[in-house]
């Protein structure tokens, strides 16, 4: 039967006691008894294992707890690995530090959108900080990792952000629009890097979400359209978190000497979390 990761071979030593007090080479009633609790030790010993033992990461796209987990792995047998957690990671935190020192900088990118691409003037933008700590109105985070792949994404939406624009019109009053949106940051990375800074930057980008406005005038809709499906470049965001992330990567990894980086999933009960898993290298055999 299946014990926690593992497997529990319960009727297998059942089995061998039974056959040795039953078999042609039967031994007296106290040698069975040692056989008997010889047994019993290896059951126990297996079913030690088995708590310890950790099955290999998977891959996960969706909704998870905010955190991370670093953990070593590593491999006594062929068949089982010890996998210890070591230390953590609030992603909220470091997702929402990142924005809020680059906050200044994503409004004037905002604007710069409103401007130069969809042709506004006397434009305002009012971008709210991001939360370390969760609020009533935020949402949970997304995550899609990949381990063998060796691939994480962050998706953190920073709700409750406010824009106001005039369109200019000729030969009529210039109609405006003012609104309240989200934006959605997300950052690509990879843990293909070395062990001082095991991930590596693959790009980011903010999306704008849940634009709710007010128009008065038809003049200014493919405007307020456009932005309510705005992409707008990451004005240093993604390389923060990835700076954020390796600096509590790079000291696990060099006081464990284990250079290898693998995010993935565990399951545990009802929570999905985040785990980066330090191993050492596999050995490859090359045979001629």
């Amino acid at each position: 039967m299946r014990h926690g990761q593992g497997l529990v071979r319960v009727p297998f030593f059942a089995s061998l006691t039974h056959c040795l007090r039953n078999s042609p080479w039967s031994v007296s009633p106290t040698r069975s008894l040692a056989i008997t609790l010889l047994a019993l030790v290896l059951l126990a010993w297996n079913v030690t294992v088995s708590h310890t033992q950790t099955g290999p990461l998977v891959s996960y796209g969706g909704f998870f707890n905010q955190q991370a987990t670093i953990a070593t792995r590593i491999k006594n047998t062929p068949f089982q690995d010890t996998v210890t957690p070591i230390g953590g990671m609030n992603m909220r935190a470091i997702l929402a530090q990142a924005w809020n020192s680059n906050r200044p900088a994503h409004e004037a990118t905002v604007r710069n959108y409103m401007t130069k691409t969809l042709g506004l003037h006397d434009v305002s933008v009012k971008l709210s900080p991001g939360n370390v700590i969760p609020g009533r109105n935020d949402v949970a985070f997304i995550m899609y990792v990949d381990p063998a792949k060796k691939t994480l994404a962050l998706a953190y939406r920073i709700p409750g952000h406010t824009m106001r624009g005039t369109l200019a019109v000729p030969r009529n009053f210039d109609p405006s629009t003012s609104g309240a949106f989200d934006l959605d940051l997300t950052v690509f990375l990879a843990a293909n890097g070395p062990g001082n800074a095991p991930m590596t930057y693959q790009g980011s980008r903010i999306s704008v979400a849940n634009f709710k406005h007010g128009i008065l005038d038809l003049a200014i809709t493919g405007a307020a359209n456009s932005f309510g499906k705005a992409q707008l470049t990451d004005a240093g965001s993604g390389q923060l978190t990835r700076n954020n992330i390796n600096s509590v990567l790079a000291p696990a990894v060099a006081a464990t000497g284990l250079g290898v980086v693998t995010p993935g999933m565990q399951v545990g009960g009802n929570t999905f979390n985040l785990v980066f898993e330090l191993s050492r290298p596999q050995l490859v055999v090359l045979r001629r």
